[in-house]
């Protein structure tokens, strides 16, 4: 009988010792459950978020290079009319020379208008003819003597396009000195267009008389 007794007990404590034994569940109180994480395929790295890319400036820059290159091939630069006057550096006292105006379009102009100036007290101007380039383009040229010192010239009717003479004048050597020769107040039209163009023409020469 007290055998029997000794193994009840012995059965009951055992069976309280097992109710406190921890356990390896994840719903066991005061464990945080495992978390799995997918396995990546072999040989297939891991996807990540692809950054967005920046275009650097040269790149930015060349749409308006382009641009730039199409607009300068369709309305390229043309250089300006050239206006130059052909005369002597040097006439004797009293002699009747001749002096040639001579004019270079690299683009076909119009209605060309400018001044021929010199040293009335040197210089005499005594004639003028148009020049064989207008002539044979058809163009009329008018002359007027404005001032003592300044002939006007004007290229009224025809298109001027390449080089050639637009007008000759004579001179005579009035008295001993240089007299300056210039061309002043240069104004065209070009041709297809109704813009005045007003480019200067820096010539300038010198006659001396001796």
């Amino acid at each position: 009988m007290k055998r029997l007794t000794a193994l009840a007990l012995l059965l009951a404590a055992f069976g309280a010792l097992m109710q406190f034994w921890p356990s390896d569940d994840a719903s066991s109180p005061g464990r945080s459950p495992s978390v799995s994480l997918p396995r990546a395929e072999p040989g297939v790295a891991p996807s990540t978020p692809s950054a967005t890319s920046t275009p650097s400036r040269s790149a930015q820059a060349l749409p308006s290079t382009q641009a730039r290159a199409a607009t300068t091939a369709e309305h390229p630069t043309v250089a300006p009319a050239r206006i130059d006057i052909r005369a002597p550096q040097t006439v004797p006292l009293g002699q009747i020379f001749s002096v040639t105006i001579d004019v270079q379009a690299p683009a076909a102009i119009r209605r060309l208008t400018f001044s021929v100036t010199y040293k009335k007290s040197t210089l005499r101007l005594v004639g003028w003819t148009p020049g064989a380039f207008v002539q044979q383009s058809g163009a009329s040229v008018q002359f007027e003597d404005v001032s003592e010192g300044s002939l006007l010239v004007r290229v009224e009717t025809g298109v001027l396009a390449g080089a050639g003479t637009i007008a000759a004048l004579e001179f005579e050597a009035l008295a001993r000195g240089a007299s300056p020769l210039a061309i002043q107040d240069v104004t065209y039209v070009e041709d297809g267009s109704q813009r005045t163009v007003n480019r200067p023409t820096a010539y300038e020469g010198t006659v001396t008389v001796e």
